[in-house]
């Protein structure tokens, strides 16, 4: 007999959802106290109670986690994105990366985020994120029988989001203007449709056919439409570079001082503003910068031939305007000195933590992102400035990033590339204006196509 509040609890909703499965009711409502043991006792209740298939919807990647250590792990299996578990990176990094996993699936490709739908197939219990219910992923709940919403609150209208950066580059695709106020534009989805398809058969992605995706399901769901004024910067272009990572303990390795090195000497062939977490990184990475570097504003100011090397975060980072650069690039993402070596950050992290603020998040991730935004405006002053950005370090690509970046930020457009020689080509043809992007779009098709065919 149990006595204890959560015991009494736990056989309670044992007693409710037992009586509910063998009902013609259509939903049961569990409410209870934070701490009380709701997710256990709901979802052990409904696996041992009805013998078929339990879909759980959740809100975070921790809670699939947890729901592994409650359901015997042979019943249970957490759909889980392309970013998790998509082996290609070029996919992975890519900002219409459904589209071009299906597209790279139909030519041949092995691919682990479909086989996951497979073995769902063979699972009883089987968790996805709330998420997931603005794609395709929901059809995975049509006619189920059982579906358990955890953190039922959680379960909002997801915004489908069209940028201004992919309404440009869709009306590139399409070859005209595409006026969201206006009344037709429901009316032209076939059409675009069949163009956007024309695309992505082609190219593998088609910002056309993802706006068109969007506005069909506001037409399907009588959803409304409305704007927020975050223009892009129209001849600003960022670029990932993954081709290196420097952690702290990276800035030891031979490997990244090579290539960190190698960067520096292609950048010093334009007008570059270059940017280093530290000065104990610039000492370790960069002892002797190469030829037409320079560590003095001055020197840059004065010879528009010189390329300059400045610390993300220092003085020089921060409040001046540095005079016309064609390019910034920033090596490393600028972290504070990591808590073990910084007594009072950790003392402050400690702190915070006992508050249950965030405080890695807070303060260490969004430090950085703040450093990294205030060097790229150094050199960005005008609207219509032609620049060229490059964020030198794998972590850049991290999806974190979106949690404390601002909005005129993430809707620009991100070019990733994972190889020097591909960005000293990317920079050359940017420099003389010979379609860098589009060229650049041909080469990673063409790598894509070889990692198909196993060359």
């Amino acid at each position: 007999m149990p006595t204890g509040l959560r015991e009494r609890f736990q056989e309670e909703v044992r007693r409710r959802i037992a009586r509910f499965i063998g009902s013609e009711e259509r939903a049961l409502l569990v409410a209870g106290p934070p701490g009380i043991g709701k997710t256990h006792a709901v979802i052990r209740a409904v696996y041992e109670e009805y013998p078929g298939k339990v879909y759980v919807v959740l809100r975070t990647h921790t809670q699939q986690d947890h729901y592994a250590k409650i359901v015997p792990r042979e019943d249970y299996i957490a759909i889980r994105g392309i970013q998790e578990h998509c082996r290609v990176r070029e996919v992975r990094n890519h900002p219409l990366a459904h589209q071009l996993c299906k597209w790279m699936r139909e030519r041949g490709c092995s691919c682990g985020y479909t086989e996951q739908f497979s073995e769902a197939g063979r699972r009883r219990v089987v968790s996805l994120l709330y998420s997931h219910l603005s794609t395709a992923m929901v059809s995975l709940l049509r006619g189920a029988r059982i579906v358990v919403f955890d953190e039922y609150h959680s379960l909002l209208p997801q915004e489908r989001r069209i940028t201004y950066a992919q309404l440009r580059l869709a009306e590139e695709e399409y070859g005209r203007a595409i006026r969201l106020e206006a009344r037709d534009v429901l009316g032209r989805l076939e059409e675009m449709r069949a163009r956007g398809m024309e695309v992505w058969a082609e190219r593998g992605y088609s910002y056309l056919l993802e706006v068109v995706s969007v506005l069909e399901q506001l037409k399907k769901s009588g959803s409304w439409l409305y704007s927020e004024a975050s223009p892009t910067l129209p001849n600003v272009k960022v670029v990932i570079f993954t081709g290196i990572e420097l952690p702290y303990r990276k800035r030891f390795d031979r490997r990244a001082r090579r290539i960190v090195n190698e960067l520096v000497r292609l950048l010093s062939m334009y007008r570059s503003v270059i940017f280093l977490p530290s000065e104990e990184a610039k000492r370790r990475l960069i002892p002797r910068p190469a030829p037409g570097v320079t560590e003095d504003v001055g020197e840059f100011a004065e010879d528009p031939g010189r390329s300059v090397l400045l610390i993300a975060g220092g003085r020089w980072a921060e409040g001046i305007d540095l005079p016309q650069p064609e390019v910034i690039c920033i090596i490393g993402v600028p972290y504070d000195e990591p808590p073990f070596i910084n007594p009072a950050l950790r003392e402050l992290y400690r702190y915070l933590r006992a508050k249950g603020l965030r405080s890695f998040t807070t303060l260490y991730r969004y430090r950085a992102l703040s450093k990294t935004l205030q060097a790229i405006g150094r050199g960005l002053r005008k609207l219509d400035q032609r620049l060229l950005v490059i964020l030198a370090d794998r972590r850049y690509a991290d999806e974190c990033w979106r949690e404390v970046a601002p909005k005129w930020f993430l809707v620009q457009r991100f070019r990733v590339v994972d190889d020097l020689r591909v960005l000293r080509d990317y920079l050359v043809r940017w420099g003389l204006g010979l379609g860098a992007d589009e060229h650049l779009e041909r080469v990673q098709r063409a790598r894509l196509l070889k990692k198909i065919r196993g060359e």
